[in-house]
């Protein structure tokens, strides 16, 4: 693979298109969406088809939702752009994607779910970064349904790391005990709801108390 492009840094302010490759969203939820990157200090734009809701699930057909991505990368006065919502029907916009166009104008496309394919083939065909992250109508319309701190740090191009204070831990390996001798015949297994514990037979055996 060659090396990962790097898109231009993204600051509060900027305008992230919202387009959508796949499903339609729920007009409520595509609003607390919007309202949530607006008191952020960004300025959504929205695609000219992404408020579709035919046809059947999909948020127009493939054509249209192709000329809204192409459209998000090409126009200069956007900063980033971000999935609607997941779903169904990314797929059938995989073979239409206009790799030129999008590697002229390099920008994080925040997705994931049914956007993750369409994330993969700009990664392998053209060394784009894929952001794995929150979407309009998925993440952001919800109250606490963005880590902010990680995708401010995304937009800025800068590093993210977790630790203790984040609530992460290091797992710790359990104990390993060794049984030698010679396993039963699945025959031999038998279970007894009762006394929950497991015996094996033939010959008897005792169980050790649960540390």
């Amino acid at each position: 693979m060659a090396r990962l492009i790097k898109p231009p840094a993204i600051a509060p302010g900027a305008a992230i298109a919202i387009v959508a490759p796949a499903s339609s969203a729920k007009p409520d939820r595509t609003e607390g969406g919007l309202a949530a990157l607006y008191a952020l200090g960004f300025v959504p734009t929205l695609g000219a088809n992404a408020l579709l809701r035919e046809p059947l699930y999909f948020a127009g057909t493939p054509a249209q939702r192709l000329a809204d991505l192409h459209a998000a990368f090409s126009d200069p006065n956007v900063g980033a752009i971000m999935a609607l919502r997941g779903g169904y029907g990314s797929n059938y916009l995989l073979d239409g994607l206009d790799l030129a166009t999008i590697a002229a104008h390099p920008k994080p496309f925040f997705a994931y779910s049914d956007l993750t394919g369409m994330q993969l083939r700009l990664l392998d065909q053209l060394a784009l970064p894929a952001f794995h992250g929150p979407m309009l109508a998925a993440d952001f319309y919800l109250p606490d349904g963005v880590h902010l701190e990680s995708f401010r740090a995304a937009l800025a191009g800068q590093p993210y790391t977790v630790g203790h204070a984040e609530g992460l831990r290091a797992l710790k390996p359990a104990a390993r005990k060794t049984v030698t001798g010679t396993p039963p015949s699945p025959k031999a297994v038998s279970t007894s709801r009762r006394d929950e514990r497991c015996s094996l037979s033939p010959g008897p055996v005792s169980p050790s108390p649960p540390r």
